[in-house]
């Protein structure tokens, strides 16, 4: 997906301009004085005859003319054929948008200007990383994450696109993002100082988003505020929601950092956000990672393995996290509801001084309480996605037949104040 924002992406603009190509050039096509019109003569003398067929001569060249100059103007070799775009139709197939689709026979689908665009093709834009997500159940994380979670190290930059269908400068983003709010519970930019002072700690692309972040707050505030992290995080969230947050959190008092964050707080949680606020903002930072779908997938993975990006947190935090899961399925189906809520409420807090997420609160926006989170936990054990037998997890088989996240008794699952 193309990310607005602070790196200046933009659309196409509008007109043939915006393909580089001016105004077609029909090679001085105008009405000639090398002949004059002839007056009717019955007799059709050979002159006459001369004269008309070099009318029709010149017609002739002049269409030929006119044809050349309209294939320029439309992009070039195979463009009458280019009325078999109708088959870009195809481009909506944009599985292959790859090829552009057999924008085929586009003529050159080069030509087609971006067919890719043609009808958006399915938003083809990341067709290329794409591989096949839509294909994935809904809730239900890639099969390579576990490997992702397991051991970062072992998945190279192309698997990690494929998984999570962000692209590199887009994970820098939304772990820049993490990183600064998980330290200090708030964006002021400090952590592009730890960044920018330590570069060999952070991947390049993280390094280069600090820098450009850093100059933006430099040449629009003449400090470091955050002000530059924000812009690119509320435009990536846009593009993984379709949710546009930069009017609620974008006017938020400006204050400046005064050195590097303390970023050992998002393993002990001093930074002044709440323990479930905690909890949320890491698992909604990793839910786009195991399948490219924000659906809160990432909960129930992180409950059922041992080894996930988040362990620390499930060991910490197990029956908030169960609560979550619960308040999910109960609101009408795993699709990411109720961690979509409390990340808002967790922002609120970020950026308005909002009260935060709580675990009572997203369970009663589900209709649950505390007391009824365990026959929900019972009823996803017993109803799993399509394919998988009841009570295995589908993760880890040596732990066929219980899964680890149900503790067993109804109303017993602990859940912290």
């Amino acid at each position: 997906m193309a990310m607005a924002g602070i790196y200046g992406y933009t659309g196409l603009g509008a007109g043939f301009g915006a393909f580089g190509m001016g105004a077609p050039s029909f090679g001085g096509f105008a009405p000639s004085s090398g002949f004059a019109p002839t007056q009717a003569n019955a007799q059709n003398s050979p002159m006459q005859m001369y004269q008309m067929t070099q009318i029709l001569q010149m017609l002739i060249g002049a269409l030929q003319q006119l044809s050349q100059g309209y294939a320029q103007m439309m992009g070039g070799q195979g463009v009458n054929r280019v009325g078999q775009a109708g088959n870009a139709g195809n481009a909506g197939n944009a599985g292959n948008a790859g090829g552009a689709g057999n924008a085929g026979n586009a003529g050159n689908a080069g030509a087609a200007g971006n067919a890719g665009n043609a009808g958006n093709a399915g938003d083809a834009g990341n067709a290329g990383a794409a591989g096949g997500v839509g294909a994935q159940t809904p809730g239900v994380s890639d099969p390579g994450f576990a490997a992702w979670a397991a051991d970062p190290k072992s998945v190279g930059s192309a698997e990690r696109t494929r998984i999570s269908q962000l692209d590199d400068k887009q994970r820098a983003v939304l772990h820049v993002w993490g990183m600064q709010t998980g330290s200090s519970g708030k964006n002021d930019g400090g952590v592009i100082f730890n960044i920018l002072n330590s570069p060999q700690d952070f991947k390049p692309e993280e390094v280069a988003f600090a820098r450009e972040a850093y100059n933006y707050d430099m040449q629009h505030y003449g400090g470091v505020t955050g002000k530059g992290i924000d812009q690119a995080f509320f435009g990536l969230y846009k593009d993984m929601t379709g949710e546009d947050i930069s009017q609620r959190y974008g006017n938020r008092p400006l204050s400046f950092a005064t050195g590097p964050v303390d970023m050992n707080n998002r393993i002990t949680g001093n930074n002044g956000l709440g323990e479930f606020d905690n909890a949320v903002i890491r698992l909604w930072g990793h839910d786009r990672l195991d399948n490219g779908q924000n659906d809160g997938s990432i909960v129930q993975f992180s409950l059922q393995n041992e080894k996930s990006l988040d362990s620390d947190l499930v060991g910490k935090q197990r029956g908030n996290i169960e609560a979550l899961l619960a308040a999910d399925e109960a609101d009408g189906g795993r699709d990411g509801s109720s961690l979509a809520r409390a990340f808002t409420d967790s922002m609120d807090r970020i950026y308005l001084g909002g009260p935060g997420a709580s675990v009572d609160k997203t369970l009663a926006e589900s209709g649950l309480n505390r007391t009824t989170v365990g026959s929900v936990l019972d009823r996803i054990k017993d109803t799993p996605f399509p394919g998988i037998p009841p009570g295995i997890d589908i993760t880890n088989t040596a732990n066929i037949g219980k899964c680890p996240f149900f503790k067993g008794g109804m109303g017993q699952v602990k859940i912290n104040n």
